[in-house]
Formats: C-alpha cells, sequence, structure tokens
C-alpha cells in the first residue's frame, strides 16, 4: 500500500525541488564516487518513511571519538574497526536530503571519504544500514579554529520483544529499498 504526501511533504517536496535541488546534486555527487541523477534520490514520503522507522528503535552508542578533519585514512580505520558490514546497503542523510529525499548507497563503499568539509552545506552526514542495524554520524564545523570532525556509530538495541517487530519492518522495507536498487542498477 502506497503511503499518500501529506501537506506538510508536499511543502517540503516542492521547495526542495525548486529551491535546494540543484545544490543537492552538487553536494551528493561530491560525497558519492558515481554521478547522482534526480532520479536516484528518494521520494519525500520514502525517505519520511524510513527515518520514522529508524526512529522506533533504541540505539546504543559504540563509538564517539574526535579527529582532525584532513586524516582521513584514520577515518577510514576507525569506521572499519567498528562497522560490521560495510558492504551492506546504507541510506545516506545530509541537511539538504529533508526538502530533497535521502539517497541509496549500495555499500559504504559509494561515498567518496576523501571529501572536502565544504562538499556538504550542513556539516553532517548519517549513514542508516537499511536493515537499522548500524549507523554512522560525521559531524563538523567549519566556524570553529580546530578543524575537527566527530564520529559517532551505533548499534540497535534490540529487547527479545522487539526481534519479531524488527524482521517484520526489516522484510517489509527491505524489499522497497531493493526495489529502488533494481531500477537504479537495471533501469526497471
Amino acid at each position: 500500500m502506497k503511503k499518500e504526501e501529506t501537506y506538510e511533504q508536499k511543502k517540503r517536496r516542492l521547495f526542495g525541488r525548486f529551491h535546494r535541488l540543484d545544490d543537492y546534486l552538487g553536494e551528493l555527487n561530491h560525497l558519492i564516487k558515481h554521478r547522482v541523477t534526480k532520479q536516484e534520490i528518494m521520494s519525500i514520503i520514502d525517505s519520511d518513511l524510513f527515518l520514522e522507522s529508524n526512529r522506533k528503535y533504541s540505539w546504543n552508542s559504540k563509538l564517539f571519538q574526535t579527529i582532525d578533519f584532513s586524516n582521513k585514512a584514520l577515518l577510514l580505520d576507525i569506521l572499519r574497526q567498528n562497522i560490521s558490514r560495510w558492504d551492506m546497503p546504507y541510506i545516506l542523510y545530509t541537511v539538504d536530503s529533508k526538502d530533497c529525499g535521502c539517497v541509496c548507497l549500495s555499500s559504504l563503499d559509494d561515498f567518496n571519504w576523501m571529501y572536502n568539509m565544504h562538499d556538504t552545506h550542513g556539516g553532517l552526514i548519517d549513514f542508516i544500514r537499511i536493515d537499522h542495524r548500524e549507523s554512522i554520524c560525521l559531524d563538523w564545523d567549519w566556524d570553529t579554529q580546530e578543524l575537527d570532525i566527530e564520529i559517532q556509530t551505533s548499534v540497535i538495541s534490540v529487547s527479545p520483544n522487539d526481534r519479531s517487530i524488527l524482521k517484520s519492518v526489516e522484510s517489509d522495507l527491505f524489499r522497497e529499498m531493493r526495489k529502488v536498487y533494481w531500477r537504479k542498477e537495471y533501469g526497471q
């Protein structure tokens, strides 16, 4: 069953399309290794659905560390040591994703880890694994003298009672996201 667009989502979609989309595509083309088109951006409805389902869970912070922004080798080492499934699909969220939609990455290898801090407008990038089991938050502020980046990784906290709910949400979301990937990869 397709969810109907709310009035608030329509306002955000129209604002994003007419005021943010070109900048957002430019941002994504700096952050993602392949050329991103507007067809690859999830709809506001699908983005909201994914993000809302993500809020249902409690998260345990696995790592919180601050490093020098320019030390991308260390950033990659830290993430590879703390992320269990690098090869899983992740949803990429930046500040403009709220008005334009999130983007699906087939794996974290699709992301340009050598990005410049001015490649994104908000100083915040979130990656949420498609099955909601792990997340990464990269946060920095270029208004300060220190050019540091805060890295936070989190894992979902699932009680035995939540496992059946999680499996249900995972299967529905995974099925929907697979459709997005199939269209992206094979043009169907």
